[in-house]
Order: C-alpha cells, then sequence, then structure tokens
C-alpha cells in the first residue's frame, strides 16, 4: 500500500547495462525512442534489473523529449505528454525503450489516475522518468519532433535558449542576425568599411585625387595634355593643338606662289602685306592648266586610249579560262586551262563544212545585245572628258556652296587648301622643260608602251571570234563566239580515254542557218599498211539535210585518205 514511507525509484534494467558498457566501450550511440506506462494489474511495483517488459502495460508512444539534466550530467531525462483523449486508467509503472525496443529503464511512480475526456474531465499529463548512466556522452538526446507534444516548460526554456534577455535594446544601422532571422547583436557603424561599401571614395581617397587635378580658373597643366583637333577653317575660341597649327602652316606654305618660297619671305607677306592675296592670286594666275591627252604633256612612252583599243579589239575576251593554246607546240592538240580548277580542257580539231565568217547576224553595239547596264565606248569617253586628272589632292570643291570659294584637299594629311577664282591666259604648250614620259610626270596608273608590249605578247590573237570560253565555267562545254553573228560554237572535247580516237562523240554546233551540227567518229583499218583511219560522219540541218562522211588523214601506208561521200535531200 502506498503511504508516506513509499520509495519511487527508476533504475537500468540488466539489458540496460549492458547497451550502456558496451556503448562506452566501443563509442556507439545509444538512442532511446519511446516510454510505456501501465497500472501493474493494480499492485504496487518495485522496478527490478531483470525486468524485459512492464507488468501491464497500457501505452507506449514516442518521448516527447529526452535531455541530460542541468543539474548532473550522469542523470538523464526522458518525457512523455500524454494528451487528453487518452486514458481511462492508472499509471503505477512506467518503462523506457531503446532503438532496438528493448526495455533498458524501469520506474514506479505514485499512482494517478489518467481520465478519459469523456468521463467528464480530462487533463494533459506530463510523465518523466529520470535515470543514473555512468556517462551521457554516447546518449542521443534526439528526437522526432512530429510526433511530440511540447509542454509549457519546454516552450518557455526554448523561448530564453533563443532569445536570452541579455542582449541590450536599441536602434542598430548593423544588425547580425542568424539563420531563422534572430537579432544576435547590432552596431551603428561610421565609416565606410565598418558598413561594407567598397565601391566608394572616403573623404582622404577623394581629397587626394583632387589634389593631382588642375582647377579650372588658370589651370597649370603639366606632361602632354591633350585635346580635340579643330575644322581647318575654325575661328571660334576653341584651343588650337600642335595638330591644328602644323595643318595651318602647311596650308600655308603649300598656298604660297613662287616668289614666297621661305618662312622669312611668308612671315613678311602674312605680317606686312595687306594684298598678300592678290599676291596670291596673281601667282596662282601663271600656272598653266593641265592637258587632257598624253600628247598635251609630251608623253610619247604610253599608248592613247585609241590605240589600246585597237589592240584589245584584236584580242579574244576569256570565260572561266585563263588560258589557251597548242600541247607541246602541236597544232593537233589544242587546249584550255579552266580558272577555278587549274585543269588542262584539251580540244578537238573538228572539220566541217562551214567557215566561221559565214555565220551572219551578229550585232556589234550593246543595243544589239540587249545591255542596257553598260555604258558604249562614246558615252565612257564623254564622262571622262569631263572628269580632271588629280595630282596629290583628293576633293575639289567650293566651301559650303559658295562659289567665290573653291579649295582643294591634300592627300597627304587631308588638310583643305583655300582657292580663290583667278583669269589667266596662260596655256600648256607655253610651259618649258615638260617631261617627255610617265614617268616624268609620276603617273602610275597608267601602263607604257613597252609594258603593254609585254603583257599582250603572250595573249592570243583573235580570229573572226570575240570570246572563248566555258559555258557556265563547265569543262565540258568549250566553246568560240562568233565576231559575226554572235553565236555560240561549241568545241568537241579530245578523249584520251578512247583507244584508238582523239574526238569525242556527238558534239554539236550552231551558227546561221544551221540549227544543229553532229557527227560521229568510227574507225577503220587500212588495208595496205594495216594504219587505223577515223572516219567522221557529219550530219546538219534544217537548211540542208545532209550526211558526209570523211577520213581524217593519218594513213602511213599509201592508203586513200577517202573521197567524200555525200547524201542529202536538200
Amino acid at each position: 500500500m502506498i503511504d508516506q514511507s513509499s520509495q519511487f525509484m527508476a533504475i537500468l534494467t540488466a539489458v540496460g547495462e549492458a547497451k550502456q558498457a558496451n556503448a562506452a566501450a566501443l563509442g556507439l550511440p545509444w538512442t532511446f525512442t519511446q516510454m510505456g506506462v501501465g497500472d501493474a494489474n493494480g499492485a504496487d511495483p518495485q522496478p527490478s534489473r531483470t525486468q524485459t517488459k512492464l507488468i501491464n502495460e497500457r501505452r507506449r508512444a514516442p518521448l516527447n523529449q529526452i535531455k541530460v539534466d542541468p543539474k548532473n550530467t550522469n542523470v538523464i531525462i526522458a518525457e512523455q505528454v500524454i494528451p487528453e483523449n487518452v486514458g481511462g486508467w492508472w499509471i503505477r509503472e512506467i518503462g523506457l525503450y531503446d532503438v532496438d525496443g528493448d526495455l533498458v529503464a524501469v520506474a514506479n511512480c505514485a499512482p494517478s489516475f489518467k481520465p478519459l475526456l469523456e468521463q467528464g474531465t480530462g487533463k494533459t499529463q506530463v510523465v518523466r522518468i529520470n535515470f543514473i548512466v555512468t556517462s551521457a556522452a554516447n546518449v542521443t538526446l534526439k528526437i522526432d519532433p512530429s510526433v511530440v507534444l511540447a509542454t509549457r516548460q519546454y516552450v518557455d526554456d526554448r523561448i530564453i535558449e533563443v532569445l536570452p534577455p541579455t542582449r541590450t535594446p536599441g536602434s542598430y544601422t548593423k544588425v547580425l542576425i542568424d539563420k531563422r532571422g534572430v537579432v544576435i547583436e547590432g552596431s551603428n557603424p561610421d565609416t565606410l568599411a565598418e558598413n561594407g561599401i567598397k565601391d566608394a571614395y572616403t573623404k582622404t581617397q577623394t581629397n587626394e585625387a583632387l589634389a593631382l587635378k588642375a582647377p579650372i580658373n588658370s589651370p597649370a597643366l603639366t606632361g602632354l595634355p591633350t585635346g580635340p583637333t579643330a575644322p581647318s577653317d575654325s575661328n571660334t575660341q576653341q584651343l588650337a593643338n600642335t595638330a591644328f597649327v602644323q595643318a595651318a602652316i602647311r596650308a600655308v606654305i603649300a598656298g604660297a606662289p613662287g616668289a614666297l618660297d621661305t618662312l622669312k619671305e611668308l612671315a613678311q607677306a602674312l605680317g606686312g602685306d595687306p594684298n598678300f592675296a592678290n599676291t596670291i592670286i596673281n601667282a596662282l594666275a601663271g600656272k598653266a592648266d593641265k592637258a587632257t591627252t598624253l600628247g598635251g604633256y609630251g608623253i610619247a612612252d604610253a599608248y592613247t586610249r585609241t590605240y589600246m583599243d585597237e589592240l584589245l579589239n584584236l584580242k579574244i575576251n576569256r570565260d572561266f579560262v585563263s588560258d589557251m593554246g597548242l600541247a607541246s607546240d602541236n597544232p593537233l592538240v589544242p587546249y584550255m586551262r579552266q580558272i577555278s580548277t587549274g585543269r588542262n580542257i584539251v580540244l578537238s580539231v573538228a572539220g566541217h563544212g562551214h567557215n566561221f565568217m559565214d555565220l551572219g547576224g551578229k550585232p556589234s553595239t550593246l543595243s544589239g545585245y540587249g545591255i542596257t547596264d553598260g555604258y558604249t565606248k562614246a558615252e565612257v569617253n564623254a564622262r571622262v572628258e569631263l572628269c580632271p586628272l588629280r595630282d596629290n589632292i583628293t576633293d575639289v570643291g567650293l566651301v559650303n556652296g559658295e562659289a567665290n570659294k573653291p579649295y582643294f584637299r591634300l592627300e597627304k594629311d587631308r588638310s583643305i587648301l583655300n582657292l580663290a577664282v583667278a583669269d589667266h591666259k596662260h596655256t600648256f604648250s607655253a610651259l618649258t622643260e615638260k617631261p617627255t614620259s610617265v614617268a616624268g610626270f609620276g603617273i602610275q596608273d597608267v601602263y607604257t608602251k613597252s609594258q603593254l608590249d609585254e603583257l599582250i605578247k603572250f595573249r592570243l590573237a583573235r580570229d573572226q571570234i570575240t570570246a572563248a570560253g566555258l559555258v557556265a565555267g563547265n569543262p565540258a562545254l568549250p566553246y568560240f563566239r562568233d565576231e559575226a553573228t554572235d553565236g555560240l560554237i561549241y568545241l568537241g572535247l579530245r578523249d584520251h580515254s578512247h583507244p584508238d580516237m582523239l574526238v569525242t562523240l556527238n558534239a554539236k554546233v550552231y551558227a546561221d542557218g544551221i540549227t544543229t551540227l553532229e557527227w560521229s567518229v568510227t574507225i577503220k583499218t587500212c588495208p595496205t599498211c594495216g594504219t587505223k583511219i577515223p572516219m567522221i560522219l557529219f550530219a546538219w540541218w534544217p537548211k540542208q539535210r545532209c550526211r558526209e562522211t570523211r577520213e581524217l588523214p593519218g594513213c602511213q601506208g599509201g592508203g586513200s585518205a577517202g573521197t567524200p561521200d555525200r547524201s542529202g535531200n536538200g
């Protein structure tokens, strides 16, 4: 019977003692997970170390809290909260279970009835068990917060732990907070560095930087100060740098007449001659206009445009080919060299009964070919005659479009040379000591006679054709363009793969009056010498519908070259 002399205790069971010793020896964690309560079947129980279960367990649930007693580090406090909707029995015995489900501690307590809410009263009951261990170092003090209830004492303790009353209240410009947003400490820094600002200058740094700058009022600049270069015709208060001054000096020197060829004379003219501009104008009036022809300059070692056009008119234009000629100087092996691949395209010597000159209807003008986006020779000459030659200048014109302000722009430094409108009567023929060659005039963009002769001596002279090349760059389609009709003459290819003949079959020719010309080749053997002789069969229409068979020369044994065999229906 429970009375004032009754004793209550909590002890480790034998299993608990063994697990405590094992955890301490091996350094293994020891984890408590659940607490059980029972009524001991109405008896007053005494805890026994040999117990493996409670006498009559009524409830087992996860721990609400487990911790080390703050007053004694060898005492473990385990706690469970029983809610108001659980009960209807007495609590006389308490058991503690570890993660393996073993009863590791057992305790008795003063009987306490835990009513059900349906009985008309309810209470939330906290059950604690305090037991002694040799060391709490290996006891895992961790519970699952999702399955337990917090007591008021627990909440109060946690609030004091998280929000201790030792912090000084006040207003702070800089605070330190923890991961939950709780202020840990605060301060009021008064410098950029203490506030963590790195992209601003301090007062000291700003004053030091300003000390290196020149004041706006009467600045004393050092080193090599620079500034924008004013336009050559500027007349404002903008500062002039050395580039502007040098350009102005060059413009004055370049514009001085022959009589003012020294700096001293220029200075005197600028400072003492009130009519310096008229002096310049009169001096320029003594200069002659430039000639417009080679003969006008007395140049004898360059071809005129007319003569050059006559020379070039004798040459053929190239079309996707770079060279034409005879392989090893063999007249039976003509070839063209394709530009894009460098490939030599061997042509055949095709015989047919029509001369290229017989083709008619060729236009001789741009309009005859329907070309509208090119200038004729007369139009080009008319435009060129209106363009003066330039000599060490890039532009000529009027400043702001004003007729009394002509100017040149010098090529060497792009500066502007202002001119005046002058009237003079000198001609180019009146000038003396004129050069007689292209080089003497410093002209570099024209070929001399010897240079042009050297360039064209390796070019083929054209004979009744205007162009030779490849149709659309196709090496399988070589052609000539007839000068008289502007028609295309398609050429055959020499076929080196043929064992007996070097003429490609089924070539076609288009000419005036003959829309189609075809030929084919067969080989026959000379009965006298055994030489293989190529036989060519021609057919053309619609002007005539004929066929002709020819033997190509080549018999070495006296065999006949053959007699043309013609047949047709005209």
